[in-house]
C-alpha cells in the first residue's frame, strides 16, 4: 500500500471536490438552465395566449349579452303584437256581429 502524506491526500480531495464542482456547475449552465429558461418562455406563451383566449371570450360573452337581450326584447314585441292582434280579431268579430244584427234589422225593415 502507498501511504500518502495528509496534506497530499487533503489536496487531492480538494483537487477532486473542485472538479466535481467544476461538472455539477458545467452540467447546470449547459442543461438545467437552458431547459429551465425554455420551460419559463413556453409558459410566457403559454400564459399570453390564455390572455388572448380570455379576452376573446370576454368579448363573445359580451356580444351574447347584447344578442340575450334583443332576443328578449325581441319576443315581448312579439307578444305584445300577439295580444294586439287578439284584439283586433275579438273587435273584428264584434263589429261584424253587429254589422249582421243591423243587415238583419235592416231586411225586416
Amino acid at each position: 500500500t502507498t501511504y500518502h502524506r495528509p496534506q497530499e491526500t487533503v489536496a487531492y480531495l480538494g483537487r477532486q471536490y473542485h472538479d466535481d464542482m467544476r461538472g455539477v456547475n458545467l452540467m447546470v449552465q449547459d442543461y438545467a438552465f437552458p431547459y429551465a429558461l425554455s420551460l419559463a418562455d413556453d409558459a410566457k406563451k403559454a400564459n399570453k395566449k390564455i390572455e388572448k383566449v380570455t379576452k376573446q371570450i370576454a368579448a363573445v360573452d359580451r356580444e351574447w349579452s347584447k344578442f340575450h337581450a334583443l332576443w328578449y326584447e325581441e319576443c315581448e314585441k312579439f307578444d305584445q303584437a300577439q295580444e294586439a292582434l287578439k284584439k283586433a280579431q275579438w273587435t273584428l268579430e264584434k263589429t261584424d256581429e253587429k254589422v249582421a244584427g243591423l243587415q238583419a234589422y235592416l231586411h225586416k225593415l
